[in-house]
């Protein structure tokens, strides 16, 4: 099984989506906010915006994309 596959069988929600992913530190010097504001301004149902991480701004930055207007499409991992 190719690794798509697998990752569609673990996280049913971004079966047949284009991903992008990013995975790395969630700290004040990533900028993630960057990444929430392309999501929200260039949203699209067939894109998923997925980052997985962790640090200082986890919660932060949690709480921020809840926010936005279209946070469906914004997924955080923990791990795959």
């Amino acid at each position: 099984m190719d690794a798509r596959k697998q990752v569609e069988k673990q996280y049913p929600e971004l079966e047949g989506k284009c991903i992008c992913l990013y995975p790395g530190t969630f700290g004040f010097a990533n900028n993630l906010d960057f990444i929430l504001d392309v999501a929200t301004t260039f949203y699209n149902p067939n894109i998923a915006y997925v980052l997985i991480g962790d640090g200082k701004e986890k919660e932060n930055l949690v709480k921020r994309a809840k926010k936005r207007k279209y946070s469906k499409c914004i997924y955080f991992r923990w791990g795959f």
